[in-house]
């Protein structure tokens, strides 16, 4: 129970080792915060257009003619109040959208970066003292096996995710068992998608990624709801992105890649390279 215990405790603290890792090169911080200016851009030109089409947007004028000035003054009185009602209602709706969207949109615009950014951590990790700025030897385009095997990965990634989501709703009919237990399925899965990350970008299929994930499920349990937790806070996911990828990046690093795959008679796959820390 206590190896447990400490192994949840390290893959919590892995954003934080990450936030350090990334905060310690110009090189990096360039890398992570790409996607968000990136997503920022996009947004900004996004919410510009909404506007530009809600002022296009006219609304029919009332002109009453009868009761003399004083039907002038309710037309002109509706005519204002429909003008600020407009607006009222538009500023408020975009907004709810940018909350509700911003994260996941973020989550794909940064989808490109997030290889570039893990190959070049990677390198730091295994082969860069603090100030230097030597680079990666891995590659950094990824070939169409690649693509494959990563798109493979993810979908059954995600269809084992969506399986025990379903299979844990039931249990929340259970007071507070319910909730911990969909707590760490999510938090499990949170976790081993930051990892698959740098497992994917380094050429290794689904079945050499499994004895990985069970021989460090308490510490990727652990990463995962550090991670959940910092996602509740609003409009501030996509900034956590980078502290995941940095954090499953570190894990992967830290795993002896050689011993795991020979204790599962398995051969280091074509294109895989271990990681070997400095």
């Amino acid at each position: 129970m206590l190896h447990i215990f400490k192994e949840f405790v390290v893959g919590f603290m892995l954003p934080l080792r990450g936030a350090k890792l990334l905060l310690s090169s110009q090189r990096t911080k360039r890398w992570a915060a790409l996607p968000l200016v990136v997503n920022c851009i996009i947004y900004i030109l996004l919410v510009s257009t909404y506007f530009w089409l809600i002022s296009l947007l006219k609304i029919p004028q009332l002109s009453w003619e009868f009761w003399g000035s004083t039907g002038a003054w309710l037309s002109s009185a509706i005519n204002d109040l429909a003008w600020i009602l407009k607006w009222t209602l538009s500023i408020p709706l975009v907004l709810v959208l940018c909350y509700f969207t911003f994260t996941l949109v973020g989550m794909v615009v940064a989808a490109p970066f997030n290889d570039v950014l893990s190959e070049k951590l990677e390198a730091r990790i295994c082969r860069g003292a603090p100030g230097s700025e030597i680079e990666s030897e891995l590659p950094l385009r990824l070939n169409m096996h690649a693509v494959m095997l990563s798109m493979v990965s993810l979908c059954k990634f995600l269809g084992a995710q969506l399986l025990y989501t379903l299979l844990t709703l039931p249990l929340l009919l259970i007071p507070f068992v319910g909730a911990a237990v969909l707590f760490l399925v999510t938090a499990y899965y949170t976790g081993g998608g930051f990892l698959d990350v740098s497992m994917a970008r380094n050429y290794l299929p689904h079945e050499c990624k499994l004895p990985a994930l069970r021989q460090n499920r308490w510490r990727v349990i652990g990463f995962g709801a550090g991670m959940d937790i910092l996602f509740m806070l609003p409009f501030a996911g996509l900034l956590m992105l980078p502290l995941g990828v940095a954090g499953g990046t570190i894990l992967y690093c830290e795993i002896d890649w050689r011993l795991l795959l020979c204790n599962q008679n398995y051969d280091l796959p074509e294109g895989f390279v271990p990681p070997q820390r400095a």
